[in-house]
């Protein structure tokens, strides 16, 4: 007689990921809505400092119209790891083919492209090239 039973399935092991902190995704999210509403470049020219403390305060019409939901700033703080998560993996798999064990910036540029972000590359070696710049250390360093 044969055995017909099918084994028994382990449910997969919950996959934990580190979210961004929310109050990060919401200063981010609160910034941009800063941005469209005033339609200007920066948000750094529409602040008023306190004179008491050195903090940046927004001026108050645009607090009052400005409102993000709780849902809302979670939404975006999972979709934003998750996207993290899933670029971080295909460069790793792109690091991996290559024969390395380090992921390089310009294996984060080559990923977008790979996964059909071209429109966003530009901006990522534009921010690359400022990073290497400020971040530039001559090789060796002697101590």
């Amino acid at each position: 007689m044969i055995d017909v039973t099918l084994p028994q399935i382990q449910p997969p092991q919950e996959i934990i990921h580190e979210h961004l902190p929310i109050a990060n995704v919401a200063n981010l999210m609160k910034e941009t809505l800063d941005q469209r509403v005033l339609n200007k470049p920066k948000l750094e020219a529409t602040t008023v400092k306190k004179s008491t403390k050195d903090k940046e305060k927004k001026p108050k019409e645009l607090e009052a119209q400005i409102k993000i939901s709780k849902e809302a700033k979670e939404i975006t703080q999972e979709c934003v790891t998750e996207l993290l998560h899933f670029i971080t993996g295909e460069a790793l798999l792109e690091t991996q083919r290559a024969g390395r064990q380090t992921i390089t910036g310009e294996d984060i540029v080559v990923t977008f492209e790979n996964l059909g972000f071209e429109e966003y590359t530009p901006y990522l070696k534009i921010y690359l090239k400022k990073y290497k710049k400020v971040n530039f250390v001559p090789w060796p360093v002697v101590c």
